[in-house]
């Protein structure tokens, strides 16, 4: 069993000063108030396997688990969530689920699509977090991919209002990609996963999220 520390979770709270009339997204009605810092990742987790580590680490003390539509493993990462959760004597509240939504589905009714099919795979009936994996969008028509993010994250806006999504936000982007998302939307990401380890620490990078509001 694998698992993978989530240190790209970098939680963004803007300022209004800093954006003017932005919508700011509001604190969570479940009883996670806040993103647990320590994740359990479903990357290149076997479909064979995943359900019971899934379950294994709800059990164990993880309280967020990060899933992907890419990954294709969401319907057992699903069952070891409803696994966990019984076994713990845990309500849906207690954890904190973000998954994303892929490249190929960036066109209002394919995100729409995809959100309802992310919620069926997993079991449940709202994301905590619904993140826009990349900043590229991919005809699911030739393959071909461009960069393109505004026009699903006007669409996850929109989903936003409803009850299936607490908070959106992005992954992946560069600070100009980050910079030309704000400025042309209304609504503040309110997360950006992005990869930081000992490694690759990508300081000017966090110093930039400082620099626009985010934290």
């Amino acid at each position: 069993m694998k698992t993978f520390i989530l240190w790209a979770l970098s939680t963004a709270a803007a300022a209004a000063s800093a954006f003017g009339t932005h919508d700011l997204q509001q604190p969570l009605t479940s009883s996670v108030s806040e993103i647990p810092r320590i994740g359990f990742g479903t990357w290149l987790l076997d479909k064979a396997n995943v359900s019971e580590a899934v379950s294994t680490a709800i059990q164990t003390g993880y309280r967020h688990i990060d899933c992907a539509t890419i990954y294709g493993n969401q319907k057992e990462v699903g069952k070891g969530i409803a696994d966990g959760l019984k076994k713990a004597n845990l309500k849906r509240s207690d954890i904190w689920v973000t998954s994303k939504l892929w490249n190929d589905h960036h066109e209002p009714k394919l995100a729409v699509e995809a959100l309802q099919q992310t919620l069926v795979d997993l079991g449940i009936e709202y994301l905590d977090l619904w993140l826009m994996h990349w900043p590229v969008s991919t005809s699911p028509k030739t393959g071909k991919n461009k960069i393109g993010y505004l026009e699903a994250w006007h669409t996850m806006e929109g989903l936003h209002k409803t009850s299936q999504l607490r908070n959106i936000g992005v992954s992946n982007f560069s600070p100009s990609e980050l910079k030309d998302l704000i400025d042309h939307s209304s609504t503040v990401p309110a997360v950006h996963q992005f990869e930081i380890h000992p490694y690759l620490p990508q300081n000017d990078f966090l110093d930039y999220h400082h620099e626009l509001g985010i934290k």
